[in-house]
């Protein structure tokens, strides 16, 4: 009865799609059709409500199981704050979501300022919550704060999901958990969240809202005074602070959408977030708004220190109408630092090629002879090794450059302590995405997350647009320190010539403690693999299945769980679908 839901929601979605799918089912293509119907049916407005009656309890209840062997549950403080368009309905809507989850073990403030009777709340002066140490209940340092704004509801199972993780958070001060939107009774537009990742707090407000906080760390007397009052945006502004003060992995994701946000629902407004931010961070930092993207911004760190120079490493082979857009778009970079351009040549005969290498040559560009069969990993050793740069920019000869800012943003997150690889935002020609960060365990091995995608495409809160953290990065762009790519190696040319070396690379840096970025301010277009053909193809598929099997044994990829991609979604797909 799912499946037939499925399809039908799926041909309503998307005709073309569904009968594709029905198609790939046909020649035996089993998994192939059950990405594409999902997919589909994704699109259309039903496949959420579907996934919520008929996956989603079979979820909670894997989570949650091991929440009945945690006999305490510190008390939870819930701050229900009206807005200037609340009303005791939402507030009486968001009260009652919070005793179906906590039952009387819950302490309930809320600011209405009517129905205080039938909303079992207080009224307190001045329309806000008073002074912090006002409230009794949060002088304990075992409570817990969970702010809402009213018409905002919790799911009635957050108790027990809360107690499940609280049990395996290690201390951390946050919890935090994915969100939907709420319009009356109907769920929809859910985001699901990848586990802390600093960078997207920095571009979204992920926490407050769908967030539990502990009462002593963010309101430590250290941090806020007496005369403070509790306001939607003393939380926000609270939450900021304890965030930048409590080193890199403050919160815990529980993976579940406990919160189910009213519309137009926030505890600020992205200019108060930004002043916010840029007073406490820990670091020089400046956010800029993201045109199309409301309430979203670009976090850009600043130094003072003058941008390294950089090698820009170009491995290539023929095609030189490629090379030659490539090279344009370095010609038109926009970089304060100094460059150094190495193209790696791999045997080229065509004479068009041959003399524009020449000519690249004799412009002062440094051109090195690969002899053999193609190895992508050897090409890029080998041009690192002769390296002056502190910064090495991999790049291929198919990428095309929109704007001459993409390196120096790369650059300036390279530059930060503890980063290893930054990758680009790349879209095909069409306008679909190519790569958005790759996730491992896709296929059971490793995938670009978002392919496909339009890249104006509003889906999943354009989490593909946003500046993060990901698990690993692909080398058609990529910058990192050449003391870095040392450090760990370089890519394995001997094992994983062509494919999967970026992967592997990338895992390898998160194996010695970095961190890898998606910087989506880098937006490039890659004509992909036109240089050296498809994996696919009869001369080179053997190569890929030895190198593919290579990955999934080192790695373990089959099990892999990707703290930046997310547990209900398809493992099987590399569009961001939730799994049927």
């Amino acid at each position: 009865m799912i499946l037939l839901r499925t399809i039908l929601i799926a041909f309503k979605a998307s005709p073309r799609s569904a009968l594709a799918a029905l198609w790939a089912l046909v020649r035996g293509l089993r998994v192939r059709a059950r990405n594409i119907i999902c997919a589909a049916a994704h699109q259309g407005p039903g496949y959420y409500p579907l996934w919520i009656s008929a996956i989603e309890p079979e979820k909670v209840a894997k989570y949650c199981e091991a929440s009945s062997h945690v006999e305490t549950v510190p008390p939870i403080v819930a701050l229900v704050f009206c807005d200037m368009n609340g009303s005791a309905t939402d507030a009486a809507r968001t009260i009652a979501s919070i005793r179906k989850a906590f039952d009387e073990s819950a302490t309930i403030y809320c600011n209405a300022v009517s129905g205080r009777a039938q909303l079992n709340c207080f009224d307190l002066p001045n329309g806000i919550l008073g002074d912090l140490l006002d409230i009794p209940p949060i002088a304990d340092p075992n409570s817990w704060l969970l702010p809402m704004i009213a018409g905002d509801e919790i799911a009635p199972h957050a108790r027990k999901a809360i107690t499940r993780a609280l049990a395996c958070s290690k201390d951390s001060p946050i919890l935090f958990w994915d969100e939907d939107r709420l319009d009356g009774r109907r769920r929809f537009d859910p985001w699901l969240k990848p586990d802390w990742d600093e960078l997207l707090f920095l571009a979204r407000e992920s926490l407050v809202g769908a967030g539990l906080f502990r009462a002593n760390a963010l309101f430590d007397p250290k941090h806020c005074h007496r005369e403070m009052p509790i306001s939607p945006q003393a939380i926000s502004q609270s939450v900021i602070s304890l965030v930048s003060r409590d080193g890199p992995n403050p919160a815990f994701h529980i993976p579940l959408v406990l919160s189910h946000r009213k519309v137009g629902s926030r505890f600020s407004t992205a200019a108060e977030r930004r002043a916010a931010i840029q007073a406490v961070w820990r670091e020089p930092i400046e956010l800029t708004e993201i045109i199309g993207l409301p309430e979203t911004m670009r976090p850009r760190f600043m130094t003072s220190a003058a941008l390294p120079k950089v090698s820009i490493l170009i491995p290539t082979r023929n095609r030189h109408e490629l090379l030659r857009v490539c090279m344009g778009g370095i010609s038109r970079l926009e970089y304060s630092g100094e460059l150094e351009i190495i193209v790696i040549d791999n045997e080229s005969d065509d004479e068009e090629t041959l003399e524009y290498l020449a000519h690249l040559e004799c412009e002062g560009i440094i051109v090195i002879r690969q002899p053999g069969p193609f190895n992508f990993s050897a090409m890029n050793n080998m041009a690192a090794r002769a390296a002056t740069g502190e910064i090495l920019c991999l790049l291929n000869n198919d990428v095309e450059m929109h704007d001459g800012i993409w390196l120096q943003a790369m650059v300036r997150h390279a530059m930060r302590p503890g980063i290893g690889a930054v990758g680009a935002l790349l879209q095909y020609p069409d306008g679909t995405v190519q790569h958005a960060g790759v996730t491992i365990g896709t296929g059971d091995a490793a995938g670009h997350v978002y392919r496909g995608t339009p890249v104006t495409d509003a889906g999943h809160r354009d989490m593909h647009r946003l500046t993060r953290c990901v698990a690993a990065v692909t080398a058609a762009c990529l910058v990192v320190r050449r003391a870095t790519f040392v450090e760990v190696g370089g890519l394995d040319e001997s094992a994983l010539k062509v494919a999967f070396n970026d992967v592997d690379f990338c895992l390898k840096l998160l194996e010695r403690g970095y961190r890898n970025i998606l910087a989506g301010e880098a937006h490039l277009t890659h004509h992909e693999s036109k240089s050296r053909g498809s994996d696919f193809s009869n001369d080179n598929f053997s190569r890929y299945v030895n190198e593919l099997t290579h990955l999934q044994e080192r790695w373990g990829t089959k099990d892999f769980v990707d703290p930046h991609h997310h547990p209900l979604i398809m493992r099987s797909s590399e569009k961001f679908v939730l799994a049927p």
